[in-house]
């Protein structure tokens, strides 16, 4: 993997948040977009056709990214089974 950013992380300017609430109907559906919360990634259609709406994000996001599989030859370990003692005999 060469320079640039961590596996999973994004940078700032390619993520946008709303700086108005409304509605609008995007690539033939409803999209509700709310002041100061919903966020589009750069190239999102709503963020085409609404871009007037949308600021870049001043904060970092990181994404938690999980591997579903191992790789071929990779062995992964199952996580600890919880030990239940039986109840005491009053």
């Amino acid at each position: 993997m060469g320079g640039g950013l961590a596996y999973g992380r994004t940078p700032v300017a390619d993520i946008y948040i709303a700086t108005e609430s409304g509605t609008a109907e995007v690539e033939g559906k409803p999209f509700i977009f709310i002041k100061n919360v919903t966020r589009v990634r750069a190239g999102h259609p709503a963020l085409r056709q609404l871009g007037a709406f949308f600021a870049p994000v001043d904060d970092r996001v990181d994404y938690d990214v999980e591997k579903a599989t191992a790789a071929p030859g990779e062995k992964r370990t199952a996580p600890p089974k919880a030990v239940v003692s039986p109840k005491p005999k009053a």
